[in-house]
């Protein structure tokens, strides 16, 4: 079984948030807060993000230990008290929860939610 921080580093390379690009902030981790990402006054942590300009969409990521199963209500409230907190800046805003190979897209567009598994 993978370890949440193993989980975290396959995501990254997955998703592209280890590469660089110009006027974009992405990474991953658990020490950056959403403070320090231009949203002042929040110290809550993502556990990845990809923060493009604001006309284009934002990814907000939760990655858990293969142990946990993403349909727990408390990673999905997690997720979403973060997305919340981009769509003060982003019109459309994507939140993904992931372990390894499974993930849970919760997908936000003006203020209409979906979760697909």
């Amino acid at each position: 079984m993978k370890t949440e921080d193993q989980v975290r580093t396959q995501a990254e390379r997955i998703l592209g948030f280890n590469e660089v690009e110009k006027g974009v902030q992405q990474d991953v981790g658990q020490i950056t807060s959403f403070n320090q990402l231009g949203f002042k006054g929040i110290l809550d942590k993502p556990d990845g993000w990809y923060l493009p300009s604001q006309s284009k969409p934002a990814i907000i990521a939760e990655f858990k230990d293969e142990k946990f199963s993403l349909d727990n209500q408390k990673f999905v409230d997690e997720l979403l008290k973060n997305v919340k907190i981009v769509e003060t800046k982003y019109s459309q805003t994507i939140g993904k929860c992931w372990k390894t190979n499974v993930q849970t897209t919760i997908s936000i567009s003006r203020n209409i939610r979906k979760v697909d598994n």
